[in-house]
This record gives structure tokens, sequence and C-alpha cells, in this order.
């Protein structure tokens, strides 16, 4: 009995510790979570920050895209700040220069400004929200700052002029202007090794008689989500899978331990024990009564087949 307590003991470690792994590459293959040593702060090579007042509402839809310099950091957390009271529409990833591949985040407070924490799992990164930034009803004036936790090597600020608005005005005096097919006018501006906690002010001013946006709502130029969650949806995957596999290969290794333990069992029963008389074996059908040689179980000699696990005995007898 002890020698089957002690197996028993053996094998029920053996499956804590497998669970035990298991759940641990479960949880960080789900998580996305990097086991890396500390690296050199994070750098921003090149970002863009687009300012665009009463494009598809009435807000002022503002995007950040660009990319980090450390690309062997990534997959790697990262936050970006905002104006308090926003309303996000996209926190992503840019693969292959379109595609966003969109990420669960969590938001917090520093300083009086709103951080925008996610896992980034590649270098180059797209982010939007809307807020109220806009004075007044028909002269109206933006005040927007920009701030970022990292060091930006090149910085690009654009303000999209609405349309049917008249008497635009920005401070400071933009680098160069644009417009676009539709007939929209940019005022960029460009900064070049802008220091963490640094502030961008960006000010504009102008006439618009109408409340309309600039164009219908859902026709937005900003890029597109594929709605993916990489790093989630393979960890799951591969967690299960290899819940699977661990308990498939635990049922197989299994019943030799049992039929190991079953087959001692049945040898100690059958073993006489020297100096002492052994007990008649009860009559069954007017023959001798013997065991089991799989699970000792009692049965008589011209049984075939075990009654209690149902092995074959004749084929033990040949």
């Amino acid at each position: 009995m002890k020698v089957r307590e002690i197996k028993h003991r053996k094998f029920k470690l053996w499956q804590v510790i497998i669970f035990a792994l298991i759940l641990g590459i479960f949880i960080i293959g789900g998580l996305g979570v990097p086991l890396k040593a500390a690296t050199a702060p994070l750098t921003i090579k090149n970002m863009k920050v687009s300012v665009w007042p009463e494009y598809d509402n009435g807000r002022i839809l503002v995007m950040y895209e660009g990319e980090f310099n450390n690309a062997e950091n990534f997959p790697g957390d990262v936050t970006f700040l905002t104006p308090q009271n926003i309303e996000i529409g996209q926190v992503c990833a840019i693969q292959n220069g379109t595609e966003h591949l969109c990420q669960l985040y969590t938001t917090g407070s520093e300083n009086g400004l709103l951080t925008i924490n996610y896992n980034l799992p590649i270098p180059t990164f797209y982010l939007e929200y809307y807020y109220d930034g806009i004075a007044g009803s028909v002269d109206k004036n933006i005040d927007y700052q920009f701030k970022s936790l990292y060091k930006i090597d090149n910085l690009q600020v654009v303000v999209q002029q609405p349309l049917r608005s008249s008497a635009f005005a920005v401070t400071p005096a933009a680098n160069f202007n644009s417009t676009d097919a539709q007939g929209f006018k940019y005022y960029n501006f460009n900064f070049q090794d802008v220091a963490p906690d640094e502030v961008i002010p960006v000010t504009a001013s102008y006439n618009k008689q109408d409340s309309n946006p600039s164009v219908n709502p859902g026709k937005t130029q900003s890029g597109q989500s594929t709605g993916s969650n990489l790093p989630l949806v393979f960890g799951v995957v591969g967690g299960v899978v290899l819940l699977v596999a661990a308990f498939f290969l635990l049922s197989r290794t299994r019943r030799p331990v049992r039929q190991a333990a079953v087959a001692s069992r049945a040898n100690f029963r059958q073993k006489p024990v020297p100096g002492r008389a052994q007990a008649k074996a009860p009559q069954t059908s007017g023959k001798s009564v013997s065991f089991c040689p799989y699970c000792g179980h009692d049965m008589g000699r011209d049984y075939r087949f075990c009654p209690g696990c149902g092995a074959d005995i004749e084929k033990h007898r040949k």
C-alpha cells in the first residue's frame, strides 16, 4: 500500500508541475508579456500629429501616427498623452503601411493629461481621438498642445482648415501649406529633436457660418481597423493546444502506472507467506478459485474473462 501511495504522490506532483508550466506559458502568450532584459529608453523616429477641426463632426479629430526607433523592444508597452475628456477611436499598430491592428488599452492620468497605455506588437503605431477643443460659434478658436513622453527625432504637426471656412490663421507660422483633391488646405509644422515632456503649442482661428462638419460622418480619411488582437488570439489558441496535448499525454502515461500497481497487488495477494498456513480458496462451480493476473480480482479457473477488469484470461493461460 505504501508503494502505491508513493507512486500516486509522485504522479500527482508531476501533474502539478506540468499544469503550472502550461499555465505560465498560457498567461505569458495571452497577455503578450515580453520576456527580455531591461533596454534603453524608447524614442520615436518619426511622428505625425494631424489636427482636423470639424472634419466629420463638430469636434476636433486628432491622429497620431509614427514609428519607434527601438525595433528590438517590440512587442512592448507604450504610453501616449492626450487631453482629458476625449472619445478614443482607434489604438493600433500599423502593418504594411495601411493595415491597422487595433489593440486593447487602458487609460490613466498624468499631470492633468490622459494617458493611453497598450502593448504595441511592432514599432509602427496609430492612435486617433475626438475632443471638444473649439471655442466660439462663428468666429472660432483652437488652442491645441501636444506633449510626448518620448524623445522624437522628427515631428510633423498638420492642421486642416475646415471646408466653407475663411480667415484661417495659425500660430506659429506654418512651414508650408498644401491642398488635396477634396479642397482641404493643410498647414504643416516641422520640429526636430523634441525632448520628452516638451510642449508643442499650436493655435488657430477662423470664421465659419454653419456648424456642419466638412464631410458626412463615416467618410473619414483615417485608416480602417482590422479589429485584430494578435498577441491575445495567439496566446489563447496556443494555451488551449498545450492544455489538450498535456491532457492527452497524461491520459496515455497514467494507464501503465495503474496496471503496474494492480499487477503488483495481484502478485502480493498470490505470494504465500512462509510459516503460515494458507486459507483454502473458495470454490466456484466445483472448481478452485484463482486471481486475475491483471487486476487481482477473484475468479474461477473456468472463467475466460475477468469479471473485474474484463481481461481475456485464456490468452494469459496460453
